[in-house]
């Protein structure tokens, strides 16, 4: 249940940010944070679900024509989902169309 309710919120979140910004004139780019801050050794992000949701905010942020987007909120030297980098990879394909 709380899957479906992060999806949904997360899609209404994209598309809001995008209406915004052809409103506005500017380009779409997401910064870091699709979960939020995550402790440094916490592993959600970094597990199945986690990435599942970095990837389903990815396509949707393409769907929206973002120029970019941040794959996830701990792709950071100091965390280790850095190290994932055929997510990281796998991501920024589907931003480059």
């Amino acid at each position: 249940m709380h899957r479906l309710a992060m999806e949904q919120r997360l899609v209404t979140w994209i598309e809001a940010a995008a209406d915004w910004a052809a409103g506005n004139g500017v380009p779409l780019v997401f910064g870091e944070g699709w979960i939020g801050y995550t402790p440094l050794h916490g592993t959600f992000e970094e597990g199945p679900v986690g990435a599942a949701f970095c990837r389903r905010a990815v396509e949707e942020s393409a769907r929206v024509g973002a120029w970019g987007a941040v794959v996830c909120s701990n792709a950071a030297p100091q965390h280790p989902m850095w190290q994932d980098i055929a997510l990281q990879r796998e991501c920024n394909a589907v931003l480059r169309g």
